[in-house]
């Protein structure tokens, strides 16, 4: 029993997927931050963009 854990210690086979998941989540959760912290930003620069487009549109009046 001893035997079989420690080959499979030292087996390192997949041990490249294991990095690469965690490298992998490293980002994810980075890019996840980041969106986060410009969520207020990407709203403000929406809302302004909507306003205006509005504005062209009441007055020219092209609802009518």
């Amino acid at each position: 029993m001893i035997d079989k854990f420690a080959s499979f210690y030292a087996d390192e086979n997949g041990q490249g997927a294991a990095e690469y998941s965690l490298v992998l989540s490293l980002i994810a959760i980075g890019v996840i931050t980041i969106i986060l912290s410009f969520d207020q930003t990407i709203e403000s620069i929406y809302q302004n963009g909507v306003a205006k487009i509005n504005k062209v549109i009441t007055d020219n009046g092209l609802l009518n």
